[in-house]
């Protein structure tokens, strides 16, 4: 299958994530700068999740979003909560901070927040076929047009076939980030959304790490 790739990543925090069923429901969140009264809104444009038997042999759930700012106005996300449903829309448990990124969304841009790789606790399920749809709850603030930046730039992304190191079928996505800012970058995460020929999110790639980009630096990554 064709898949295609989108990074959106965070400067002094970056951010790679991996794979389901997708439901498309609009789910939108607004919110009001107390100063301004300006509005912002950001609305959940794509959802995936997979089901999965974990190591302890037990149904569990990776969950994976895109996120895009539909307001007039900038906003600062700070935190991402991800929801399961079973067919009578009954939840299944709620996952809080989860990763996402970018943090900064100006308006018209879009994030990805994934769960993909760490199973959720949470969310406690009896069988795979339990779960019929995912939701995610935005918080975030409204904040000056002027706000900077906080993303690194990102080049060489590329998706590496590993069956022998992962399994069949699985692959490492590789990316380099580079620090555009005169800051040097202490603590980063890289989300990169998945998608099939058709442009629908199959799922995200992540990678966390600590080691400084210095201002103007880069930096390889790879996860599977």
């Amino acid at each position: 299958m064709k898949r295609k790739l989108l990074v959106v990543l965070l400067a002094v925090t970056i951010v790679l994530m991996s794979s389901g069923c997708m439901r498309k429901l609009n789910s939108t969140v607004t919110g009001t700068d107390v100063k301004t009264q300006s509005k912002g809104q950001v609305e959940v444009t794509q959802r995936y999740f997979e089901t999965y038997l974990n190591y302890s042999d037990k149904p569990d759930i990776d969950m994976s979003f895109q996120f895009k700012n539909t307001g007039s106005v900038p906003v600062r996300v700070y935190s991402v909560d991800m929801i399961a449903y079973d067919a009578n829309k009954t939840s299944l448990g709620e996952k809080s901070g989860y990763t996402f990124a970018p943090e900064i969304l100006q308006p018209g841009e879009i994030g990805y927040a994934g769960s993909s790789g760490f199973g959720s606790y949470e969310i406690k399920l009896s069988s795979l076929d339990q779960v019929a749809s995912v939701d995610a709850n935005i918080k975030f603030d409204v904040v000056n047009k002027d706000v900077p930046s906080t993303n690194l730039d990102i080049s060489g992304l590329q998706i590496v076939p590993e069956p022998s190191t992962y399994g069949p079928g699985k692959a490492r996505v590789d990316v380099t980030a580079t620090n555009p800012s005169s800051k040097d970058a202490e603590y980063f995460h890289v989300i990169v959304g998945l998608f099939n020929a058709q442009d629908q999110l199959i799922g995200t790639a992540y990678c966390q790490d600590n080691p400084l980009i210095a201002a103007n630096g880069e930096k390889q990554f790879c996860n599977a």
